[in-house]
């Protein structure tokens, strides 16, 4: 059994740090635009969330619902 238990949390650093920081690396480093820009590229593709590309059977039968409730009245007899 081990004698300590260690543990590792990251904390997402906000967008404006994030900037801030790539602009001082841009002045110590002398990074051109091109630079600048692919670096903060990286970053937000890195920090933005996933997308969920595979719903469930549930987003699916909400979708559904709405759809439903959306057309329900959307019929050529009640147009008239």
């Amino acid at each position: 059994m081990p004698c300590c238990v260690m543990g590792v949390a990251i904390v997402p650093l906000p967008l404006q740090t994030l900037l801030s920081m790539v602009e001082q690396a841009r002045r110590k480093h002398q990074l051109t635009y091109e630079q600048v820009l692919a670096v903060e590229g990286h970053l937000l593709r890195v920090t933005s969330p996933q997308l969920c590309l595979d719903p469930t059977s549930d987003v699916l039968c909400v979708a559904n619902r709405l759809q439903y409730s959306r057309n329900k009245f959307r019929t050529y007899s009640m147009r008239r």
